[in-house]
Order: structure tokens, then C-alpha cells, then sequence
């Protein structure tokens, strides 16, 4: 991986992190209490920008069912999608 592009997935990661961490501390943390496709969404959008940094996106991942989220297919084939990307 060049690194451009690995300096750009950093960024994306630490701002997903930042994002995740931003929402908590107001109260806005993805939980059952939110619409199931919203709370998707959320958890989607955090575990996408997470590329390339499959053991942020893997706790996040994990987080969903300790919250009762049920992941769906996206989210599914994006974390098999992000481990291939890495070779695992």
C-alpha cells in the first residue's frame, strides 16, 4: 500500500474513532432505542471508514451485539471486505 494511501485510511479511522467518541459523549451512541436501520447506518457508515484498521472496525463490530444491534449483510461483507483487503 503506498503511503498516501495509507496516511488516507489512518485519517478516515481516526476520524470514525473521533466521530464514535463525539457521539457518546452526548448521548448519541448507536443503541436498540434508535430505529434498526438507523442504527445500521450508523454502525455502516463508522465500520466503512474504518478500512484498513480491521481491529477498530472488529471491537465497533462486536460492540453492535453487546448493544443489541443485529448487523446486517452490509456490514457483514463490509468487515469480510476488509479483511481480505488486509489479507486475513
Amino acid at each position: 500500500m503506498s503511503n498516501a494511501l495509507h496516511f488516507f485510511n489512518q485519517m478516515k479511522a481516526a476520524r470514525a474513532n473521533r466521530a464514535l467518541s463525539d457521539m457518546k459523549e452526548r448521548g448519541l451512541e448507536p443503541t436498540k432505542m434508535l430505529a434498526w436501520e438507523v442504527d445500521c447506518a450508523l454502525y455502516g457508515v463508522l465500520v466503512h471508514a474504518m478500512e484498513g484498521h480491521m481491529k477498530d472496525a472488529r471491537k465497533l463490530f462486536q460492540s453492535m451485539g453487546k448493544k443489541g444491534v443485529e448487523p446486517g449483510n452490509v456490514i457483514y461483507n463490509m468487515m469480510i471486505y476488509g479483511y481480505g483487503r488486509e489479507g486475513n
